[in-house]
């Protein structure tokens, strides 16, 4: 019993790892740390909206997202909300540094955004981004889909 085909001979020229250049980080599988007076429930919803983070809190409640798992490099950071009736404004942060402007997340009726927050730079020892929530009155709600990462080619 003869095996009709050759062993495989493996080389860099016929072998090649593929690395995504884009990453998407679902609420529901983050690792998160909650700041003072936050709440966060997961939501679902048939619609295109999926399943989200409801988050909740008072003017400059922070949720930081660790992106540990992200392979070190520069990257372009969107992120994908659902304006909504009671929306806050929120601004993402890399530490103290805020990188990208206050958005606001009201609107009339639910519609999915996504917007570009910034660049930002993933170290070994800088591996994560903040959600920094900017409320007034009833304004207070955020509703968080994810986040996006494309890296850029250096």
């Amino acid at each position: 019993n003869e095996n009709p085909l050759p062993p495989a001979e493996y080389t860099a020229e016929n072998t090649r790892v593929y690395i995504p250049d884009t990453i998407n980080i679902y609420p529901q599988f983050s690792g998160v740390v909650l700041g003072d007076d936050i709440g966060v429930k997961e939501t679902w919803d048939n619609s295109d909206i999926g399943q989200c983070f409801s988050i909740t809190g008072s003017d400059n409640s922070q949720l930081k997202i660790e992106l540990g798992d992200v392979l070190p490099g520069n990257y372009k950071l969107f992120v994908s909300y659902v304006e909504q009736p009671g929306g806050c404004k929120v601004s993402l942060w890399q530490r103290q540094t805020q990188i990208s402007k206050t958005v606001s997340s009201s609107g009339d009726k639910p519609v999915v955004k996504e917007v570009l927050a910034g660049n930002i730079r993933i170290t070994e020892l800088n591996n994560s981004v903040t959600l920094r929530l900017h409320t007034t009155g009833e304004s207070n709600k955020f509703l968080w889909r994810k986040l996006m990462l494309v890296k850029d080619s250096d």
